[in-house]
């Protein structure tokens, strides 16, 4: 069975990651290497702030930079990308990623 709805964020630098959030998970496809990425995930503090976390987690794990959430927060924030009582737009996810160097693009209505 195909995955009923999905977004692919692909992040392109010295390696190849990409995200798949589906709301089905018959076929579940992994890229990457996630057990060894697994070291670099951290719980978001802030209710909403699952789209930033998650973009420097993948920062952190391409390059090994560390980017605290509050600064990525504030940042995202002062840009418009960010909203604390709200998180972030999906249009938004990936800037964070762009502007720390490292190309973004978002996917929709993806069968992968």
């Amino acid at each position: 069975m195909k995955c009923s709805v999905s977004t692919r964020l692909r992040v392109e630098s010295r390696k190849l990651a990409t995200l798949v959030v589906s709301a089905s998970h018959d076929d579940r496809i992994e890229y990457g290497t996630p057990l060894e990425d697994a070291q670099y995930w951290r719980q978001q503090q802030g209710q909403y702030s699952c789209a930033v976390v998650a973009q420097i987690c993948v920062y952190q794990s391409l390059t090994g930079g560390y980017v605290s959430e509050d600064a990525a927060n504030n940042y995202a924030q002062q840009q418009g990308w960010f909203d604390p009582q709200s998180g972030t737009s999906p249009q938004y996810i990936g800037y964070i990623l762009d502007t720390l160097g490292i190309g973004a693009y978002q996917q929709y209505g993806s069968i992968y």
